[in-house]
């Protein structure tokens, strides 16, 4: 968590058991994690079978530890879940179908490893009394059981980490951590599952398990403040689900008061762990989802991530070249995703669509026919990178995507090239896949209206001026011209039968569109037009296979929480 890796590997040389393994096959799973490099994912997973057969081997043997709260080989057992957790992670990860389908059943396990373990500390009255040692393990907080209150987890615990001033009770180091693990580990899985698409959940729930998305928040935000390892990943997540939530939804509750909570859990946790480069890249991120756009930027570039963090540093130049793709700097997000598609391997083909797709809008700007050669050369490389990375056996659906825009572009290009068959700016279309107008103030939105309406030099196919349409509304709707929108609005609706004669058409902006009308007017009425809000969400939900399905099933699943929590 502070970047002290070489220390940690130092530390981990004089123990040769299950915990070393353990402690080395999650060390691998956090830098997998954040890298998604095909390589590092496999090694992982060597390290994670390894470590969970060692831990298997040795609860066999084991005892419950002197003065310990919890029963038998508990310490053994929660770090079973974390590896079982790890596994399903890196299964899921895997470009292999039946690799995926092993993580459920490993899933399982670890469901019923955090389900015991948190019925077992309500039969044995954990309770607001108990905390850690504070000789060994200061601030360390208190530990109380709650029944959970959701009817499908009715025998599972959240525990509420809280001050321990003036309690009696002690756990000990092992204890604590060993609670803390299992809190953290249960919520971790649980919005694992509450994200998980809708074809995954539906096979979960055959298996006997769901996941509660309001019970692990409960958990994690109940983990977040415990200064050891476990209060970080908690917090991780949290940040992880509200920056998506964030990001990519428009219809949302008020989440204020949880955004302050995170800010200063982040800022606590960054003095814990000065010299964090994932900390300050997260403080970055937060930044620009809190509308501060220019000083997420230069926290980002005042970064100097240390040489071993390659991951770390990737990330850091994805999310400035989306940053000044948001602030219209080209040249500046140009060299970023070279940088990235230089050290990355998650999506090379969306790295070249991205960099020609920045060339595209300085040709425009320009017309020098020097950047419409070099978004061509970008563009020509793409295709051969797309659907080498998959995920659960599928491609990723920004490749399907963007395969589907150069084919397109390739029967309209004009003097053969190919910047000159494209209708709506790419980088645009971007833009809104990754709702990154949410990032842009009013100036930034006002600029990116002008290039969303400049037209190319092929004329708009039906999909092209409904996938331009939605674009303006969602533009006008974070302007707040209620009037414009509303104007675009009496354009109708689309139907798959009026893109039946399109090759290739551009169907994913048709439930687009019907959920960019449901938040122009969440926007603009709130609760007052809760009833049809909800008719437009409602047929985004029964369009059916959608191409972009993950982030439609995020959107929408907050969407009908927001709208419910009306009644």
């Amino acid at each position: 968590m502070n970047d002290e890796l070489d220390s940690s590997l130092e530390v981990l040389k004089n123990y040769d058991d299950a915990f070393q393994s353990a402690a080395l096959a999650i060390k691998a799973l956090i830098q997998a994690s954040i890298g998604l490099e095909k390589e590092e994912i496999m090694q992982t997973k060597i390290l994670l079978e390894g470590a969970l057969a060692q831990c298997e081997t040795e609860l066999a043997l084991a005892k419950a530890l002197p003065r310990s709260s919890f029963g038998d080989g508990a310490e053994l057992q929660v770090i079973i879940g974390q590896l079982l957790l790890g596994l399903a992670i890196t299964g899921f990860l895997s470009e292999s179908i039946p690799e995926a389908m092993k993580s459920v059943w490993k899933m399982k396990r670890c469901y019923n490893i955090f389900y015991d373990l948190n019925k077992y500390m309500i039969k044995n009255n954990i309770s607001t009394s108990d905390r850690a040692e504070p000789h060994k393990a200061a601030n360390h907080g208190d530990i109380h059981a709650v029944r959970s209150s959701s009817s499908s987890l009715d025998r599972i615990t959240t525990l509420q980490l809280q001050q321990a001033a003036g309690s009696h009770s002690v756990l000990s180091p092992t204890d604590y951590f060993t609670a803390c693990a299992t809190v953290s580990g249960y919520g971790f899985l649980s919005l694992i599952i509450s994200a998980m698409p809708p074809t995954v959940a539906r096979v979960l729930s055959v298996v006997g398990f769901k996941g509660n998305k309001e019970q692990a928040l409960s958990d994690l935000w109940s983990v977040a403040a415990a200064p050891n390892i476990m209060g970080a990943l908690g917090l991780l997540g949290l940040l992880t689900y509200y920056g998506a939530v964030g990001a990519l939804c428009d219809i949302v509750p008020d989440t204020t008061e949880q955004a302050q909570k995170l800010s200063d859990l982040l800022d606590s946790t960054i003095r814990r762990y000065p010299g964090s480069s994932l900390w300050k890249l997260t403080r970055g991120r937060m930044q620009q989802q809190r509308g501060d756009i220019y000083l997420g930027i230069q926290t980002l570039e005042s970064m100097q991530p240390k040489a071993h963090l390659k991951q770390i540093e990737a990330f850091r130049n994805y999310d400035l070249g989306f940053a000044y793709v948001t602030t219209f700097q080209w040249e500046k997000a140009v060299d970023k995703f070279i940088l990235v598609e230089a050290g990355n391997d998650w999506s090379k083909a969306l790295y070249h669509y991205l960099i020609g797709s920045c060339f595209v809008e300085l040709y425009r700007d320009t017309a020098d026919a020097a950047f419409a050669k070099k978004a061509q050369f970008y563009f020509d490389k793409a295709p051969a990178h797309a659907g080498k990375k998959k995920v659960m056996g599928k491609e990723l659906p920004i490749e399907v995507f963007l395969k589907r825009k150069l084919k397109k572009w390739a029967t309209c290009r004009k003097d053969n090239r190919l910047v000159d068959g494209i209708a709506v700016s790419p980088i645009m279309e971007i833009c809104h896949i990754y709702n990154l107008w949410k990032k842009m103030d009013q100036d930034l939105c006002k600029k990116a209206m002008l290039m969303v309406t400049r037209q190319g030099q092929c004329s708009d196919a039906a999909d092209d001026v409904l996938t331009r349409q939605s674009m303006m509304l969602a533009l006008k709707r974070r302007l707040c011209d209620w009037n414009a929108a509303q104007s675009i609005m009496q354009a109708g609706v689309a139907t798959r039968q009026e893109f039946k004669h399109i090759p290739d058409a551009e169907l994913w902006s048709i439930p687009d569109m019907y959920y960019e009308r449901a938040a122009f007017l969440w926007a603009r009425d709130g609760a007052r037009s809760a009833k049809e809000i909800r008719s437009w969400l409602e047929k985004v939900q029964t369009f059916g296979d959608a191409e972009f399905e993950q982030r439609l099933a995020i959107k929408l699943s907050t969407a009908f929480q927001t709208l419910d929590a009306l009644t």
